[in-house]
């Protein structure tokens, strides 16, 4: 499925391109392929990016909680994958504190990374794909991780 979904949807990511999702932005590593375009819903609005069977999505929305409770609630109300371990704290360049831990299943492995800022700003970053492939893709990962920033709110 994940190499028709690559086949079909081929608008391959150019080098520097950005997106807003709601209220942060991240920019994809050139080459890969936008499967989900920012589309707000709501209060809530995703994007999504692929690579030889390697997914990175950014999800936003409000959030009230820690960035700990936001990761939580993610592994609470999803079924797919398990999620593994104690959460290891990450940071983003803005010094945006989340929380990060692994994913598995029986089809792929990944990492699962919950952020908030101090007003109220959540986001869910998952990555997924063979354990192989997720190796080979490390560096572009990690740079799409460290692109996300959170953009100011109106009135700020």
């Amino acid at each position: 499925m994940p190499a028709i979904n690559e086949a079909v949807h081929n608008k391959e990511v150019l080098a520097g391109t950005s997106y807003d999702v709601g209220p942060v932005r991240f920019t994809p590593t050139q080459g890969w392929v936008l499967t989900k375009t920012p589309l707000p819903v709501g209060s809530s609005s995703t994007a999504e990016v692929f690579k030889d069977g390697v997914t990175f999505s950014v999800k936003s929305g409000v959030w009230r909680g820690t960035a700990e409770e936001l990761l939580n609630q993610i592994a609470k109300e999803q079924n797919e994958f398990v999620v593994e371990g104690k959460p290891v704290p990450v940071t983003t360049l803005q010094k945006v504190a989340g929380v990060a831990k692994r994913i598995n299943s029986p089809d792929y492995s990944g990492l699962l990374l919950a952020y908030v800022d101090g007003k109220g700003q959540g986001v869910e970053v998952t990555v997924k794909g063979p354990a192989a492939t997720s190796t080979q893709l490390e560096q572009a990962i990690a740079d799409m991780i460290k692109s996300i920033t959170f953009k100011p709110k109106e009135g700020d």
